[in-house]
C-alpha cells in the first residue's frame, strides 16, 4: 500500500509546525534533545525555513563557486541579462545608482523551446556522513539545475522525503509513505537558501520531517512501521512520476560527492543524459 502526501515549502512547514491530535500518539523523535543527531530544537528550525539559513547559503556559494569553473563550458548560453522596468531578480548596481530600471529580466539569444523536466531528489542521508559531502551535492544539483535551465529546458525540482516498512536489502518496496515537498516550480528561479537548507541542515529532516510525518494518522504511522519508540521506518527512493531521479545519500554511492572534481563528473554526466532523453522533445 502507498499513501501519497505532497506539499509546496509552505504547506510542509505548516504541517510541522502544526500541532495535531495525531502527535500525541507516541513518543515524539522530532522533540528528541540530541542537536548533533537532530539539529536545533523544532521551533529554532522552523525560524531558519522561514528566516533562512545564511552559513549554509555562505557554504553552498562558496561550494557553488568551485564547482562552476570546473563545469564550464558544459552548455553553452541561451540568454543573456538585460536591465529592466520589472522582473524577478534586483540589479542591485542600478539600485545603487538611482536608475529606474532596477530588475534583471533574461533575453534569450535563441528561442528556449517548452521543453520541460521533473526531477526528484532525494534528501536522506546517512547521519554518519560529512557535511561537506552533503553541502557538495547541493550544490552540484544547484549547478544542475541552472546548466539545464539555460539549455531550454525548464524544471521542477522536487525533493523527497519517503518511507517504508521494508528493508532496503529486501526484494519488495513494502507499504509505503511517499512525501513530496516542491523546493522550485518550472519558470522559477532556483532559491539556493531553501536548496542548501533541504538538503543539508540536518534538521529539515530529523526535525521538520519527523514532525510532518509524526502528524500522519495512526493507521498510516502503524502500517508504515513508525514505532511507539521513535523509529521511523526505512528510507525508501522511488522514481515514479519523475523524468529524472536521483536517489537519496543512503543509497547511493558518496564517491560522486567525495570531491568537487567528482561532483563536476557527475554533473556533466548527468547534464549529457538529460539532454539526449530530451532531445527532439518541444
Amino acid at each position: 500500500m502507498t499513501f501519497n502526501h505532497s506539499f509546496e515549502f509552505g504547506a510542509f512547514m505548516d504541517a510541522a509546525r502544526a500541532e495535531t491530535p495525531e502527535k500525541r500518539y507516541d513518543w515524539r523523535a522530532s522533540l528528541k534533545e540530541d542537536k548533533k543527531f537532530s539539529g536545533p530544537p523544532l521551533p529554532e528550525a522552523l525560524e531558519l525555513a522561514r528566516l533562512g539559513w545564511p552559513e549554509g547559503l555562505e557554504a553552498m556559494r562558496r561550494t557553488l563557486g568551485a564547482l562552476s569553473v570546473t563545469v564550464a563550458g558544459v552548455v553553452g548560453p541561451v540568454f543573456r541579462c538585460r536591465s529592466a522596468m520589472a522582473g524577478r531578480r534586483v540589479n542591485v548596481a542600478a539600485v545603487l545608482a538611482g536608475r529606474p530600471d532596477t530588475f534583471w529580466r533574461r533575453e534569450y539569444l535563441k528561442a528556449p523551446g517548452v521543453r520541460y523536466c521533473k526531477i526528484g531528489l532525494g534528501l536522506g542521508y546517512p547521519w554518519t556522513m560529512e557535511q561537506e559531502t552533503i553541502q557538495r551535492r547541493g550544490a552540484a544539483v544547484a549547478l544542475l539545475v541552472d546548466a539545464v535551465e539555460a539549455a531550454g529546458v525548464s524544471v521542477d525540482l522536487v525533493g523527497t522525503l519517503d518511507r517504508s516498512n521494508a528493508a532496503p536489502s529486501q526484494k519488495t518496496a513494502g507499504d509505503v509513505a511517499r512525501v513530496a515537498v516542491t523546493i522550485k516550480r518550472a519558470g522559477e528561479y532556483l532559491d539556493l537558501d531553501r536548496l542548501g537548507f533541504m538538503v543539508a541542515h540536518r534538521s529539515f529532516f530529523r526535525r521538520l520531517g519527523f514532525s510532518v510525518y509524526e502528524g500522519f494518522p495512526r493507521k498510516e504511522r502503524d502500517k508504515i512501521g513508525f514505532t511507539a519508540r521513535g523509529s521511523y521506518a526505512y528510507n525508501h527512493d522511488d522514481a515514479e512520476g519523475f523524468d529524472f531521479y536521483f536517489p537519496s545519500l543512503c543509497n547511493e554511492t558518496v564517491t560522486d560527492f567525495s570531491s568537487d572534481d567528482a561532483a563536476a563528473a557527475w554533473v556533466r554526466r548527468t547534464i549529457a543524459e538529460i539532454e539526449n532523453k530530451l532531445k527532439g522533445v518541444s
